[in-house]
């Protein structure tokens, strides 16, 4: 088959089966592969992942197309590499590693955008149009069209340059530099001094900026509240102030938290609820967020608040309990057994691993993406005692829990519950790794920590 002049190599109707040519058809026994979800009849015509061409004859190299959308014209996303040879080929992996080299997928709609889920976790660019609700089943390759997303079509437009990283050295910021690479520029200053950040800025010069330098503790908070606020709002305005001195063009992400809301009435909560903070902590972060909005409307900078509710993972810090309870418990282990020391486990708390945090962040970055305020959580509130209660399920040894009052603060928010349908919407967001999963990784990490002090010691 030869590709006529100036047409694609295939056309599909998107809810019907689709039989790639040169992979099944032309050389090897018949597979139907599935793209599934729309009521639009049958396929038209089978396609062909761009690229196998030089095993079927196919001279062009020509894009994909994709029609008999009822919404309007649906066009292609991006080309596949060349495949193996055909007597390589096995026909699920042949379509799933053609969708995922096209790099953001061989079909895309543009009123139900879909995107191959996994390409993110494999650490290829997105490039062209989000392809947001394909769920690529690697056992069978059966692709669905889930078009979850309310049909908005998002154009990428990611961030080329260089990313600089406040508080690169902290939690967020170690698994936050594993995602952008060699992109990353850590600005290792004292966000108070504002003449250190503008010559951060100006060696930079960065297209994007996320901004995580903070006294990210509560407890902290209240024993420091003067250099809370110093930090988390004065350092905010240094910052903004630096970047619309050397860098205006540059998109900025300040990661705020989801206890700005402080006891909301609207549960799960959504941006638009009104921000109450209750500890120093989350009055800072409400600081630096009037910080935000103020040089979006006074300077013009193009500014993303990410409201991240509680996050966590490994390596997370003692001063937090999870960190706590996970070090605490790999310490037990060694010694047999002994006494958890906890504070109140009767607080409910929306829990996102931090990783999936961390991959909000680079879509919030994207230019396409509406700048603004966007909660970054779960949308599952659990309480603390049955977080503790699945951590204890991973020990190796028994353990007696205690409470301890030098662990409890002076006010607690009773219950932070996020809800980001928001971030869902413009991005296609989710997360991914369930807070087991969260916990699992956190113990592990803490035994090795445990493990590397006993050799250290002898």
């Amino acid at each position: 088959m030869v590709a006529a002049e100036g047409e694609p190599a295939g056309v599909v109707d998107v809810a019907g089966p689709v039989q790639p040519l040169g992979i099944a058809g032309e050389h090897e026994r018949a597979r139907e592969h599935r793209v599934a979800g729309l009521p639009l009849g049958r396929v038209e015509q089978p396609f062909e992942p761009v690229g196998a061409r030089e095993r079927v004859g196919i001279e062009q190299r020509d894009p994909l197309a994709v029609v008999g959308h009822p919404h309007g014209e649906v066009v292609a996303a991006g080309e596949a590499e060349v495949l193996s040879r055909p007597n390589e080929l096995d026909e699920a992996e042949a379509l799933l590693d053609a969708l995922e080299r096209a790099v953001g997928g061989a079909l895309v709609d543009q009123d139900h955008p879909v995107r191959p889920h996994g390409l993110e976790r494999k650490g290829l660019e997105r490039t062209g149009q989000i392809v947001a609700g394909v769920q690529i089943d690697d056992d069978d390759c059966d692709c669905r069209l889930a078009a979850r997303h309310g049909g908005t079509t998002h154009d990428t437009q990611a961030i080329s340059g260089p990313i600089l990283v406040t508080g690169a050295g902290g939690f967020v910021g170690r698994h936050l530099l594993e995602l952008f690479g060699e992109r990353a520029v850590t600005a290792e200053v004292d966000v108070r001094d504002p003449d250190a950040l503008v010559r951060a800025l100006r060696d930079a010069q960065p297209s994007g900026v996320v901004h995580l330098a903070a006294v990210s503790s509560v407890g902290t908070s209240w024993t420091a509240p003067g250099e809370t606020w110093q930090v988390n709002a004065v350092g905010t305005v240094n910052l903004l102030a630096a970047v619309a001195a050397e860098t205006a063009g540059a998109r900025v992400l300040v990661a705020s938290t989801g206890e700005v809301y402080g006891s909301a009435e609207q549960l799960p909560t959504p941006e638009s609820a009104p921000v109450a903070p209750l500890s120093p902590y989350a009055a800072s972060k409400a600081g630096a967020e009037i910080a935000c909005f103020q040089a979006t409307r006074g300077q013009g900078l193009e500014v993303v608040v990410a409201r991240a509710f509680q996050h966590e993972g490994p390596g997370r810090d003692e001063r937090f309990a999870l960190g706590s309870w996970s070090r605490q418990l790999a310490q037990l282990e060694r010694e047999g057994g002994g006494v958890l020391r906890v504070g109140d486990l009767t607080a409910r708390r929306d829990i996102t691993d931090v990783r999936d945090v961390c991959r909000a962040y680079t879509l919030l970055l994207d230019r396409a993406v509406p700048a603004g305020v966007y909660n970054v959580a779960s949308g599952t509130a659990r309480t603390m005692q049955e977080v503790l209660d699945l951590l204890l399920g991973l020990a190796r040894c028994p353990v007696t829990v205690e409470q301890e009052p030098g662990r409890l603060r002076p006010a607690e928010l009773p219950v932070v519950w996020g809800n980001a349908s928001k971030l869902q919407e413009a991005t296609g967001w989710e997360p991914e790794i369930p807070l087991e999963q969260t916990l699992e990784d956190m113990l592990e990490a803490a035994r090795a920590v445990v493990r590397d002090e006993r050799i250290q010691a002898r």
